[in-house]
């Protein structure tokens, strides 16, 4: 991410409004004249995207030109100017009143941003979450088991839908397509019985070079990793969530009560021979959830109270990467 200068911010002033935005708004691209010295001789601050894939607009309305697509954690130049009205949006579930922005972006892009969507301090960013944090963090609030899988499912078709060219759902499993052009098929068994196995696709970690797919067995269950590139397995005891820099990842799985699978945490590198495990925790009275990297050497776990430890408290655990290379609780 490109660092911008910052400048002195002076004051905060209301120029524009929504009706004479459009004749010096900037082309995709490209800066024009005015916005050159407007830049030069101006005083501004840094402000920063919270909202993933936040759209940049030429107009300040949602029904104008996008720009560019931004990313959380993206840092903008607020130019100084803002709406003299407000809009109602909702964002994550929560209704904002605020006026639009105008912004320069990273690209070198000038247009709006709606104003509930940016912080004026940088937030603390989750780096390289799971698509399935939000079922997670739902579920950990109300322990609702019907509306989670409900939300697994909805996530679970949306990443199938996104990885199509290499995944297809089948009547009774899974194609998928290596990138040597080879296929590979996992087959449910629907038996009632303990041979009974069903697959669901989870994702497609490209940069690790991994599909995931989660099987069910009789009782239990495992998550698969299928190496997009000769279909060789390795097999997980939890949800995978790759470090910022996908050098290590971290398993969580959480199964206190019914105690069929493993409930701790796992931490995974990646060396020349493949994955091997360098840290790993289980617990008696608490269930891991929602691993959150901090940065490449620091990862915050949250502990959720088993149901029958009534008398324990949520907590947060960080492993972290110590001066001499070791990885341990602090």
């Amino acid at each position: 991410m490109k660092a911008f200068r910052v400048l002195i911010f002076l004051t905060l002033v209301t120029i524009v409004s929504c009706k004479n935005t459009n004749s010096e708004e900037t082309p995709k691209g490209s800066l024009t004249q005015q916005d050159s010295v407007l830049i030069a001789d101006s005083n501004f601050i840094e402000i920063f995207v919270w909202v993933d894939k936040l759209r940049l607009r030429k107009d300040p309305d949602t029904k104008s030109e996008i720009l560019e697509e931004l990313d959380e954690g993206e840092v903008l130049l607020f130019l100084n100017e803002k709406t003299n009205f407000k809009e109602k949006i909702n964002l994550r579930g929560k209704i904002y009143d605020e006026p639009w922005l105008k912004v320069k972006s990273e690209e070198n892009k000038i247009g709006w941003v709606y104003g509930g969507a940016i912080k004026y301090e940088k937030p603390v960013f989750r780096i390289s979450p799971s698509p399935y944090e939000n079922c997670v963090s739902a579920f950990v609030e109300s322990k609702n088991h019907e509306q989670y899988y409900k939300c697994i499912e909805k996530v679970s078709n949306e990443q199938l839908n996104k990885d199509a060219q290499f995944v297809t759902k089948t009547e009774d499993g899974y194609e998928f397509k290596l990138l040597s052009g080879e296929t590979r098929t996992l087959k449910n068994s629907k038996e009632e019985n303990e041979d009974f196995r069903e697959y669901k696709y989870l994702c497609y970690l490209d940069k690790l070079g991994y599909f995931v797919f989660r099987i069910n067995f009789y009782e239990a269950g495992q998550f698969l990793l299928f190496d997009d590139k000769f279909g060789y397995i390795r097999q997980l005891s939890g949800f995978p969530v790759p470090s910022p820099d996908y050098k290590h990842m971290i398993t969580t799985n959480a199964d206190a009560v019914a105690q069929f699978e493993y409930n701790g945490i796992q931490l995974y590198r990646f060396t020349d021979h493949g994955m091997e495990i360098f840290f790993e925790k289980e617990f008696e009275f608490y269930e891991p959830y929602l691993p959150k990297w901090k940065d490449v050497k620091t990862v915050e776990i949250q502990l959720i109270p088993a149901e029958f430890a009534k008398n324990k408290k949520r907590k947060t655990i960080t492993i972290q990467q110590n001066e001499k290379g070791e990885w341990e609780e602090v």
